[in-house]
């Protein structure tokens, strides 16, 4: 029996245009210890059928009977994985033929490091990707945004089972991002400064299908990273980062205040607890304070001379809108 040292997962549904140039891709590694597990989600087209013409013996066809989705899927490839480096891969992309070599190297040369992404290009542009390399700078990254190409990352197995972690369901189609949020809390992560996978954008892939709630998902995800310098948020802090994290307006002076002295206590918190970069997290959170005061003065209706009064902020702004603020308080308020 095979002991591949890398698995490949490959969950896939109805990708009969791209899966040939996905698997080949997987093949001609210049890594070649592998299996390559291949999900099929019950496709309705001919999928199966050109994934049954691959006769190499690294290949693990599993045909489920009954489809029960994407993180179904890659919680099984997980399970039953021999490889103790775990790389993701979908069917309609192309991984470059030196992408698991390099990011073996990394993970071997770096066993503090539990995940690694690689830089990508969409297909079809010269556009690249370039996610953020460093640990810390992608975890304050997260903040913001998933800074890591689902399809290009490589795992370490045994960091996942010894911590329990695998895809959460409840967080599809945000699941990849919501498991990131999870593993920096507790482990390092780092990107390959290299364009390593193709990454096919088309109609039909999920983030374009299920957006909105892509969305929403993936604004839980920030509120967690948010709140991760706090030893035991409140549903109050919650609530805070929340609102933050959706861009919400504050209606008068005294939430304003509340909410600038609440991120204030925020970057106290990191500054005892060191989850994030000082530095970096100040930088954070004094934009947060910089758009929560922006949109409160500048697209305030009711502009008076006692709110001119109240108006401390000024380095958030720049002197041609002071001059116009401070106009309208003056001359247009009721």
């Amino acid at each position: 029996m095979r002991n591949p040292l890398v698995t490949v997962i490959m969950p896939v549904y109805n990708c009969e245009k791209h899966i040939a140039d996905a698997i080949e891709s997987i093949l001609s590694q210049t890594y070649a210890n592998l299996e390559l597990i291949i999900i099929d989600d019950c496709s309705t087209d001919h999928t199966r059928q050109l994934i049954g013409k691959y006769t190499d013996d690294r290949i693990v066809f599993i045909k489920k009977e009954k489809n029960t989705g994407l993180v179904s899927s890659l919680n099984l490839g997980i399970k039953i994985s021999k490889g103790g480096f775990l790389a993701r891969m979908d069917g309609d992309d192309i991984s470059h033929q030196t992408r698991l070599s390099k990011q073996v190297r990394l993970l071997t040369s770096n066993p503090d490091i539990v995940l690694c992404g690689t830089w990508y290009q969409l297909s079809g542009s010269n556009e690249i990707i370039k996610n953020p390399v460093e640990h810390e700078d992608i975890k304050i990254s997260l903040l913001d945004h998933c800074v890591l190409g689902h399809p290009s990352v490589m795992f370490r197995k045994d960091f996942l089972t010894a911590n329990e972690l695998t895809y959460d369901d409840s967080f599809y189609p945000a699941e990849d991002y919501e498991l990131w949020t999870r593993i920096s809390a507790i482990g390092k992560i780092a990107n390959i400064p290299e364009v390593l996978l193709w990454y096919r954008t088309h109609e039909n892939q999920v983030s374009n299908k299920e957006q909105s709630i892509q969305l929403t998902k993936s604004y839980q995800c920030k509120v967690r990273m948010m709140c991760y310098p706090l030893s035991s948020p409140s549903q109050s802090d919650i609530s805070r980062s929340a609102f933050i994290v959706e861009n919400g307006g504050v209606s008068n002076l005294s939430e304003l205040q509340e909410l600038v002295s609440w991120l204030d206590r925020l970057s106290d918190a990191n500054k005892q607890s060191s989850f994030y970069d000082e530095q970096k997290f100040q930088k954070y959170i004094n934009n947060k304070k910089r758009q929560i005061i922006r949109k409160f003065y500048l697209h305030s209706t009711s502009y008076s001379p006692s709110v001119l009064f109240s108006f401390s902020c000024g380095s958030y702004f720049t002197a041609n809108e002071l001059v116009k603020f401070t106009l309208k308080c003056i001359f247009f308020w009721k």
